[in-house]
């Protein structure tokens, strides 16, 4: 049976907005190298790459933007003089000044030592002949200065170079020309980017004017606004220089590490075990797909799926929080496989404009006391970002199952919620009250108890023998009928499993007599118990109950899954409740006609080919008081689907529903005023210009104003559960992740199964891009080469039988 695709708004919002094109761009790049010939892991490199970028932007001052440049054909950016660091920069100027002037009257000539090549490391861009080894620089520095002075000079001044005798400024000469990053009456000076600054103007001036010129030279150099505005163009050069590079490893990285993320949610997503993400990997590389070198591990997967629920939860949770979105929450408890006892917590809200209950997560319970459940929900909505202060704005609606630890009137869940949060709605599902209604039927009624024996007895002998279901479904093809299974009625199951079970009677009922009577004239050891059933089958009366449990369970059932629908709301669900009791008033109306077969029929009756007999009272089958089985049904589902405290609730929200409003009233009609401002006080809506927006949609209910659809129709109405179905169906959800051969799994791991599960979309829609950002982060790529490796199979350990299919 093919999966149904739920919560379609829900599915929405996790897939991502546009279609990302499915081509790798590095694949056919002939530039990219492949990462695996160094030891480093791009994660090092990145932190390296990002380290430098923060030291060059400690020293870039602002940048405003500038027009296109369409001579260069890309985007210039105006570069500002950092007017501290212009200040810090002559200071160190000034006291530099002074320490020149002390050194130089101590210095004396000394041999040319070379200087260190970091000091005098040029750029690429700078041509050979403005650089020379420490042998030389002696011969291509000023005369004037000494070595020492030469080496101070270069360590306060980096971008000093030197050629012939004669100095130039290295960043202005890369730069070349300011271009539209020229202030007004600024541009570079050309001697500076030809590097023929003279020490001094004649030959004749003495050793220590040429020095005190040459300084003041320099000085006046690296504080020009030309200079500054080179420096910081070149930085900016360097900053996109080292992005650039860092982002294409990055993305080979991504990329890999993508795949590897996308296989584990596909495990979690269809339900799989962890150890079947090691073959799909193989199973992928085999194919010639590259997923790295390493995250090919069960352990692995079990990591990365905890990360993308994570991921997906915060995401969907600062959707409500950021938007301050009203919420509704649904719990329910329940033993695990693995015999843990568990609460499942769903929060229902507003996602892509419809109502929607999202699985949040399942947790373990210390205890399963009233004040247990009540402090472990509390603690895993804060956990989950969803905090105390926010609850008491916009938490409006609590829905749980009848269980007294829940709804107990002085110390449940449900009480316990109240009175720390009052403005909340407490709700009993209606799919359960629904289950008491009939339950309460069923206990006061006499004569109901043969025929939930009669349906427990068939179920009983087909569910344990192969055989009779193989020889029923013989027997069924010659009467071509189509085979359903017959299950039990009322039981702890939902009414609507009940109806099913009668139906499948109604439509196999040929086939089960036939088979029932050929086993009841065999010699089989239980003939007695098929003769029975033959006898039982063969009377009017049990027919006739048949007829009416089918009639009523029918519409039972149909109201119990319009209940748990989604989209329900209390509106809706008074309306299924009012419908259902018109159906069954129109039932009990036809008993003496439609049900009475005897009255169709004059002479012989027959039901499918099978005649009919009436049987005596102390001999046969007893029916049961119809017509008080059907005013029983009608009394309990009036008295237990909605009580006097909800329909004050219920009757403020009518006045929202253009079906319920009074024919002729003229606006303003105060009534329906009063019960919007009153919903509005409790739950903490705004309530400006919410009267005037009702007024108008009083006049014309087909256009619906957008504060009150927001506010009311949406932000209220849609968002309180009238069933706690969807906690159920976690459940049994829970039951097909946690199996009995996975009991031993750990809740949390199961949480995050569960989550990907439930609410996130196929897995051909799942945007990674937010779960590998989050990976790379705290956990290594799949490109990293020092992970240890997981261990492959060798062709030696394979069987002789494998071996065979190999070659």
């Amino acid at each position: 049976m093919s999966k149904k695709v739920k919560h379609a708004s829900l599915l929405d919002f996790f897939m991502p907005k546009a279609k990302k094109s499915q081509e790798n761009p590095l694949e056919d790049s002939t530039a990219v190298t492949d990462l695996r010939q160094t030891d480093n892991c791009v994660l090092q490199q990145t932190n390296d790459s990002n380290k430098q970028i923060n030291e060059i932007n400690s020293d870039v001052s602002a940048v405003s933007h500038a027009s296109l440049d369409t001579g260069r054909g890309e985007d210039i950016e105006m570069i500002e003089n950092n007017e501290s660091d212009s200040s810090e920069t002559e200071n160190a100027h000034r006291k530099f000044d002074g320490n020149l002037e002390t050194m130089e009257n101590d210095l004396s000539e000394s041999s040319s030592v070379g200087l260190s090549n970091a000091n005098l490391n040029a750029s690429n861009e700078i041509p050979n002949s403005c650089e020379h080894s420490s042998q030389s620089i002696h011969s291509i520095a000023p005369s004037c200065w000494s070595v020492k002075q030469q080496d101070y000079f270069t360590s306060a001044y980096p971008w000093i170079i030197f050629s012939n005798g004669k100095i130039g400024c290295r960043e202005c000469k890369n730069v070349n020309t300011l271009g539209l990053h020229a202030k007004q009456r600024s541009h570079i000076s050309k001697e500076w980017i030809e590097c023929t600054v003279f020490p001094c103007k004649t030959k004749s001036r003495e050793t220590s004017a040429a020095q005190k010129y040459l300084r003041k030279k320099i000085t006046k150099h690296a504080k020009s606004n030309a200079h500054v505005t080179a420096t910081n163009i070149l930085k900016e050069r360097q900053k996109r220089k080292i992005q650039s590079s860092t982002g294409l490893s990055v993305a080979q990285h991504q990329s890999a590490t993508e795949k590897c993320l996308r296989t584990a949610y596909y495990v979690a997503k269809e339900n799989r075990p962890y150890s079947d993400y090691e073959n799909l990997v193989k199973l992928q590389q085999k194919n010639g797909i590259s997923l790295g070198v390493t995250l090919h591990s069960r352990w692995s997967c079990t990591e990365m799926i905890d990360i993308i629920a994570t991921t997906m939860r915060k995401k969907i949770i600062k959707e409500i929080t950021k938007n301050n979105k009203k919420i509704a929450i649904i719990i329910d408890e329940a033993t695990s496989n693995a015999k843990d006892s568990c609460l499942v917590v769903y929060v229902r809200s507003i996602i892509n404009g419809l109502a929607v209950n999202i699985f949040l997560s399942i947790i373990e319970l210390g205890g399963q006391d009233a004040n247990s459940i009540y402090e472990s929900l509390l603690d895993s909505l804060k956990s989950n970002g969803i905090n105390d202060e926010y609850l008491a704005k916009n938490f409006i609606a609590f829905t749980s199952d009848g269980a007294s630890v829940m709804t107990g009137a002085i110390k449940g869940v449900a009480t316990l919620l109240k009175s720390k949060y009052p403005q909340i709605v407490l709700w009993h599902c209606l799919n359960h009250r629904l289950e008491l209604a009939v339950s309460d039927t069923i206990k006061a009624v006499d004569g109901t108890q043969p025929i939930e024996d009669f349906f427990g007895r068939i179920y009983t002998i087909y569910s344990q023998s192969a055989k009779l279901q193989r020889e029923l479904k013989n027997i069924a093809a010659e009467l071509d009928v189509q085979l359903r299974k017959v299950d039990k009625i009322l039981t702890t199951r939902w009414v609507a499993s009940s109806s099913r079970a009668v139906e499948s009677f109604w439509r196999n009922y040929p086939a089960l007599y036939k088979h029932f009577h050929t086993l009841s004239q065999s010699n089989d050891k239980h003939k007695a118990t098929y003769a029975g059933l033959v006898k039982r089958m063969e009377t009017i009366e049990f027919i006739e109950d048949v007829a009416i449990m089918k009639d009523c369970l029918g519409q039972l059932s149909i109201l119990s899954e319009s209940l748990q629908k989604d989209r329900t709301t209390l509106l809706k669900a008074s309306d299924y409740l009012q419908w259902t009791i018109n159906a069954l008033e129109k039932v009990k109306d036809s008993l003496e006609t439609k049900y009475e077969f005897r009255n169709i029929y004059d002479s012989s009756v027959q039901f499918k080919g099978v005649e009919l007999k009436s049987f005596p009272s102390r001999t046969g089958y007893k029916s049961f008081n119809r017509k008080q089985f059907l005013q029983g049904l009608i009394d309990n589902l009036q008295r237990r689907m909605i009580d006097s405290s909800e329909k004050i609730l219920l009757n403020q929200i009518e006045s929202l529903c253009p079906e319920k409003w009074p024919r002729g009233e003229k606006i303003p009609w105060l009534k329906g005023e009063q019960d919007v401002i009153s919903l509005c006080e409790r739950f903490n809506i705004n309530a400006t210009g919410i009267v005037t927006s009702y007024r108008e949609f009083f006049n014309d209910p087909r256009n619906i104003p957008s504060l009150v659809e927001e506010r009311l129709l949406k932000g209220l109405i849609q968002i309180v559960p009238v069933s706690s179905a969807e906690a159920e169906r976690g459940f049994s959800q829970m039951n097909l992740v946690c199996t009995k051969s996975r009991s031993s799994m750990s809740v949390s791991h199961l949480s995050s199964l569960m989550f990907i599960s439930i609410n996130g979309p196929p897995v051909q829609f799942w945007e990674a891009s937010l779960a590998v950002q989050q990976w790379l982060e705290h956990h290594k790529s799949a490109e990293n080469n020092q992970t240890r490796k997981m261990k492959q199979t060798t062709e030696s350990e394979l069987t002789p039988l494998q071996r065979f299919f190999v070659k």
